[in-house]
């Protein structure tokens, strides 16, 4: 048997949501030390993963053998939206059963149930960290990050980040003109610049991608020269102060094309 439990909806609420904006079915993976799950979008332009260890489950984490659960992630989302702002949510799934189940606790108790999928393997990437060698980390204001996104579209579908000693640089340009947003290392949260790096990414990508901002504040990217640009961010419960961790990598507009994958 598979359970686990948290006492505030927000969390787990925002993270199915992240998570629906770059795919539409996956694995969750479930075991005695927490819930994790590896992605990657059709195009192959951002890979994704999540890691909830057991400790961020407040209500209760059940699991002693490994579980493997394909979810859809539409369904998944329009059952999530029903919890209210306090209802505590568990996820639940019996041995043998062909069904996920999500329980709604506030005032009684809802319990959702839905039908598992077989997801083909090879949409499922084998690892979910790629081999590069990074140039920069900095951690920065997440809402830092949104208002570069929100700047960039007034000109562009993409936005070109650059990192160096002087700090971070978002830019973005066209027809009509171009923005330029400087952020020097005294507005960082902390930074580990060696070379540094830059890349153009997709606007689209980058919004999704901050969809989990509902749920976490602060984001680090991890750059290098003509490389999947990276992030990670912590998420915690603050009924018990256990964090995961959501990282993503998404590939550089010259790299649309390509994919992870070796030929």
């Amino acid at each position: 048997m598979f359970s686990a439990k948290m006492q505030d909806s927000k969390i787990l609420k925002g993270m199915i949501d992240a998570v629906s904006a770059i795919i539409d079915e996956t694995y969750f993976v479930a075991d005695e030390k927490g819930l994790n799950l590896t992605a990657m979008d059709e195009s192959h332009i951002c890979l994704m993963s999540m890691n909830l260890p057991k400790d961020l489950f407040d209500g209760g984490y059940e699991c002693k053998t490994q579980v493997k659960l394909g979810i859809n992630l539409e369904d998944m989302t329009k059952i999530m939206k029903r919890a209210g702002a306090s209802d505590a949510i568990e996820f639940k799934h019996q041995k043998e059963s062909e069904k996920f189940q999500v329980q709604m606790k506030g005032r009684g108790t809802r319990t959702f149930s839905l039908r598992l999928v077989d997801i083909d393997e090879e949409k499922i990437p084998p690892t979910a960290e790629l081999d590069v060698q990074f140039d920069a980390k900095v951690t920065l204001d997440v809402d830092i990050l949104d208002q570069a996104i929100k700047d960039a579209e007034i000109y562009q579908d993409t936005l070109q980040v650059q990192i160096n000693k002087d700090g971070v640089k978002f830019s973005a340009e066209g027809e009509v003109g171009d923005i330029e947003y400087q952020l020097d290392q005294d507005h960082l949260e902390s930074a580990d610049i060696q070379k540094g790096g830059r890349g153009v990414f997709s606007l689209s990508f980058l919004k999704n991608i901050l969809k989990i901002s509902t749920i976490t504040d602060k984001v680090t990217l991890n750059i290098a020269e003509n490389a999947p640009l990276k992030f990670e961010f912590e998420i915690a419960n603050p009924n018990n102060q256990a964090r995961g961790k959501v990282t993503y990598f998404l590939a550089p507009r010259v790299e649309e094309e390509e994919s992870y994958e070796s030929d």
